[in-house]
């Protein structure tokens, strides 16, 4: 009897603890599946038909069951049950078959569904309704606002590919023309994007792809011009060209060009640029020159000689004809320069 006497107290601790523990797991499956206290809602119970069309339009992002289904039965029950969100609706201008198993796997979320019954149809189309803007006309708006922007220039968009047609939800409709990205030519290969916007809400963007031609009357070579030649009018024309296929420097003004001397030689017919042509000097290496020195106390000057070129306010070598020390000064005209 004392043998037996442990091992019974070691099985009633162990049978105590089972208990306990079982005691526990119940209390948690009562609180894991929602028994706290409160009864959870039953399902809605009721008689309905739900009366499909061939096909139905909506209007917004999601569509309900009343939406799409003509619903007949108790009021109340009815009208709680086409408040039931069915789905998410097609995109604007598209369309999608519903089902009655699909309406079904829904509702039984919500309803008791066995005296529901579809008595017409078992399947519906569904449209979403839309604002179709035609490619023609987003084609339309790109080119006129590039003409806009170019009222006084001679240019030639060509679209480089067709819009197609788009569809937009229903609303209050906006759309604004934008140059995508940056370019440092004037004319060319550009990038437009057109936004759509519903209701003051971004909802579409549609890029289009623009070649861009614009004409302008530029002055070339009429004949070869060599290196620091100075330029006539009788050295130069003027030409109607694609800004786009010539340098970015090009001159349409010919008083830039005349007096001027070339930095290079410049073929015939070669489009004449700003930076290819320089004023002329009008001191040249030799040329004898005046050498002022002046502060707020002196002004004393010196014969020089023009160690190089050099144009109105520049500043150039010169020597000193006495002291034959180099300095250098700034030209104010063609035989006085200033020390600097």
């Amino acid at each position: 009897m004392k043998t037996l006497l442990p091992l019974i107290q070691t099985l009633t601790a162990s049978l105590m603890w089972f208990g306990l523990a079982l005691l526990a797991l119940a209390l948690f499956g009562l609180t894991l599946f929602g028994f706290t206290g409160q009864v959870s809602a039953a399902k809605l119970k009721g008689t309905a038909s739900v009366i499909l069309q061939e096909q139905t339009t909506v209007n917004d992002l999601n569509y309900t069951l009343a939406d799409i289904a003509k619903l007949e039965g108790e009021d109340s029950f009815v009208e709680k049950i086409g408040m039931i969100e069915i789905g998410r609706s097609p995109l604007p201008g598209g369309s999608l078959t519903v089902t009655e198993s699909l309406i079904l796997s829904k509702m039984r979320r919500f309803v008791d569904v066995s005296q529901v019954e579809f008595p017409v149809k078992k399947r519906t189309i569904i449209r979403r309704s839309a604002l179709q803007i035609s490619g023609a006309d987003i084609d339309q708006a790109v080119l006129l606002h590039i003409q806009n922007q170019y009222p006084s220039d001679n240019i030639k968009p060509r679209l480089l590919s067709k819009n197609r047609d788009i569809f937009l939800p229903k609303g209050e409709l906006n759309y604004e023309v934008k140059l995508h990205g940056k370019y440092k030519k004037e004319g060319g290969y550009r990038t437009y994007k057109v936004e759509f916007r519903i209701n003051n809400q971004l909802t579409k963007t549609v890029m289009s792809r623009v070649y861009l031609k614009i004409y302008k009357e530029v002055y070339v070579a009429k004949n070869d011009i060599g290196y620091n030649q100075v330029i006539k009018e009788s050295d130069i024309q003027k030409v109607r060209l694609n800004v786009d296929r010539i340098p970015s420097h090009y001159v349409t003004d010919k008083s830039v060009l005349i007096g001027k001397q070339s930095k290079r030689p410049i073929a015939t017919g070669e489009t004449l640029q700003t930076r290819t042509v320089e004023v002329q000097p009008i001191v040249k290496t030799g040329d004898k020159m005046s050498i002022l020195y002046e502060n707020e106390l002196f002004r004393v000057s010196a014969i020089g000689v023009a160690m190089r070129h050099g144009r109105l306010g520049e500043t150039i070598p010169v020597r000193n004809s006495s002291s034959k020390k180099i300095v250098q000064a700034k030209i104010l005209n063609s035989n006085t320069v200033k020390v600097n």
